[in-house]
C-alpha cells in the first residue's frame, strides 16, 4: 500500500516471473491474466473498507465487476500499480469503488468494483 485516505487507495503488485499462471496463459507468451488484474483491484477496495471503516463488522465479498477494459498488456517483471476511489458506500452493506491499474505511465485496465457484506 503507497497511500491511503477516506476516499482513495493507492498499491502495488510486483508481477513475479515465476507465477503459477505462466505456463498456461499464452505458453510462450505469458499474459497476466485479466481475472487477475481485477482481484488486485478488489483487494485494494477490501482494504479500504476495512481502513476507513467502511465494512463495520462484515467481512466484503466481490458481488461485480462493471465499465470493466483491459487498455494494454501486464507481463512478469511488471509492477502494477493500483488506485482505486470509493464511488459508493452503505457503512456494513456494500462499496462500490472506481479503479485505473497502471504499468508506469501505461493504463493497463480500468474499471468498478462492488464489494458486499457477506452473511455471517
Amino acid at each position: 500500500i503507497l497511500m491511503i485516505d477516506q476516499t482513495r487507495a493507492v498499491g502495488f503488485y510486483n508481477v513475479p516471473d515465476d507465477a503459477f499462471w505462466i505456463t498456461g496463459h499464452f505458453p510462450g507468451r505469458p499474459l497476466m491474466p485479466g481475472v487477475l488484474i481485477a482481484e488486485v483491484a478488489a483487494q485494494l477496495t477490501s482494504y479500504i473498507a476495512t481502513e476507513t471503516g467502511v465494512r463495520g463488522d462484515a467481512v466484503i465479498g466481490l458481488a461485480g465487476l462493471d465499465k470493466l477494459r483491459f487498455r494494454s498488456q501486464v507481463v512478469p517483471g511488471d509492477r502494477l500499480t493500483v488506485m482505486v476511489e470509493i464511488l459508493k458506500i452503505r457503512k456494513g452493506v456494500m462499496i462500490v469503488t472506481g479503479f485505473q491499474a497502471f504499468v508506469g505511465e501505461t493504463l493497463a485496465a480500468e474499471g468498478q468494483i462492488t464489494g458486499v457484506a457477506l452473511p455471517s
